[in-house]
């Protein structure tokens, strides 16, 4: 398993997000700590971007996230709308 490490960007969003999707989150970001490219989790890599990143959807919600061999990075987790903006 990997160490998991949260941006403070990913830790204002989640404040934001509904107690459901939250709920929905946890084994996901379970399975992410397992097996960043499990393909139960339907991950794509994000395109355009300087660093390697992946997206999984969680509802209308997306999370935002990179790994390396050992700790996976949770950047944003916000709806699709504007997860994307700034990233």
């Amino acid at each position: 398993m990997r160490e998991i490490l949260v941006t403070r960007q990913f830790e204002r969003d989640i404040k934001k997000i509904p107690p459901k999707i939250r709920a929905q989150a946890d084994p996901v970001i379970a399975l992410l700590s397992k097996n960043p490219m499990d393909r139960r989790l339907e991950s794509y890599r994000l395109r355009k971007i300087s660093h390697p990143a992946y997206r999984v959807r969680i509802g209308p919600y997306r999370l935002i996230y990179s790994f390396s061999a050992t700790t996976i990075v949770l950047h944003r987790f916000s709806h699709r709308q504007d997860v994307y903006k700034g990233f």
